[in-house]
């Protein structure tokens, strides 16, 4: 009897150019963006899936809005050129973590159907925010807000700029 034969290595697939990307139109892209959006946050050695939806392009502004509405004072230098914003004041970071806090809460409560189930038909901001900060931590909070305000977008690698 001879030696067993050796059993063939599968060899590597080499692509020289990644696949192309497929071309969309606006009522897919559309599509795309009404889909659920499912947020998995693991938490104590245990995974969650969370149902989301992405903020509309009107729910982005509003949050915008809100999160421009603090703005830091100006220190005044010796020329106007030399003024500048004081992103250190106590007062703005303040009131910049207030608004911030506000904008996550209302994020969340728009778009994450669990919160509005159990608290159904809350309009007022501060009725709102003073739910959702009762609610889970900051950790999984600021996870979620981040899952449904970036919408799984994600910029693809920028190729053929000759």
């Amino acid at each position: 009897m001879g030696k067993p034969a050796t059993p063939l290595k599968p060899k590597p697939v080499i692509q020289d150019t990644p696949p192309a990307p497929t071309t969309a139109t606006l009522a897919e892209m559309q599509a795309m963006c009404d889909k659920k959006l499912y947020i998995d946050i693991t938490f104590s050695g245990k995974t969650f899936r969370v149902e989301a939806r992405r903020l509309t392009p009107e729910e982005d502004a509003q949050l915008d809005q809100l999160l421009n509405t603090v703005i830091p004072a100006v220190l005044k230098g010796r020329t106007q050129e030399e003024d500048r914003m004081d992103v250190t004041n106590l007062e703005f970071i303040r009131k910049k973590g207030i608004v911030e806090i506000e904008a996550r809460s209302l994020a969340l409560y728009w778009c994450v159907p669990m919160f509005a189930v159990e608290k159904p038909g809350l309009k007022d901001r501060g009725e709102i925010t003073a739910f959702i900060q009762t609610k889970l931590n900051s950790a999984l909070l600021s996870t979620l807000f981040n899952g449904i305000r970036n919408g799984g977008v994600t910029l693809a690698e920028l190729v053929n700029f000759d």
